[in-house]
């Protein structure tokens, strides 16, 4: 993967990763082509070893609007893009719902690779991922989040940021997948974190690939753990005669 350098994406990020009212908020928009780089090919190998096939379907997580749809999130009178539905992949009308094929997965892993250089995600299952059909439903959700955290600040940030993503990967043109990792391999874990996102966005005709990163966390639990730090442990003591 090649991190495609995008001076408005970078304008962005910044304007993303801010500290509001107890809570602090770390976004990133990265731009990727998919273009295998030496480390991919070696990954791609790996995952296609022992008579895989990168065709081979893998089994994926329900997509998050059906996970969430006792909650509901309703539509806000933020700027929402005008697409509302995901074309269908190559393969039958289920994998738009259950599956990916492994190739695809080679490509969602290798760009958190990408994105987490301090992490390796080589040992994902596909079970990590949904696919989201949902474009609003998406959209809502990133709104909802960063303008609860943001207030205004977001509400006048939106209209951009969606035309942004837009102009570079054409929404209506791709497949939409999610990142929810458990606890111990979530990049986003961390004591304190309230909420945060993972979407891929794919464009197979440009052979490029969109992930927008989010996270929100309490600034009363970061300074917890800060504290936490300098607390010495009784046991550590030495006693001084």
């Amino acid at each position: 993967m090649k991190l495609l350098q995008n001076s408005t994406f970078e304008s962005l990020s910044s304007a993303l990763s801010v500290q509001g009212d107890n809570i602090n908020i770390s976004g990133s928009l990265e731009s990727y082509s998919c273009k295998m780089t030496g480390n991919d090919k070696k990954l791609y190998k790996e995952l296609n070893m022992y008579g895989k096939s990168p065709a081979d379907l893998q089994a994926l997580s329900p997509s998050e609007s059906q996970m969430e749809q006792v909650h509901g999130i309703s539509p806000n009178s933020l700027y929402l893009p005008p697409m509302h539905r995901i074309p269908s992949t190559d393969e039958s009308d289920i994998s738009n719902v259950s599956v990916m094929n492994r190739k695809m997965l080679f490509t969602l892993i290798s760009t958190l690779n990408a994105s987490f250089p301090d992490y390796d995600f080589s040992s994902v299952k596909s079970e990590a991922f949904s696919r989201e059909g949902d474009l609003t439903w998406i959209v809502n959700n990133i709104n909802s989040n960063l303008s609860t955290s943001m207030g205004e600040d977001f509400v006048k940030l939106s209209p951009n940021l969606w035309k942004a993503i837009d102009d570079e990967i054409c929404l209506s043109d791709c497949e939409i997948f999610s990142y929810n990792p458990d606890m111990e391999s979530d990049p986003f874990g961390e004591a304190g974190c309230l909420w945060s996102f993972n979407y891929f966005f794919f464009n197979k005709e440009l052979k490029r690939i969109l992930f927008f990163k989010c996270n929100g966390s309490s600034l009363l639990a970061e300074s917890s753990s800060e504290f936490d730090q300098f607390v010495m442990d009784p046991m550590d003591c030495e006693m001084v005669n």
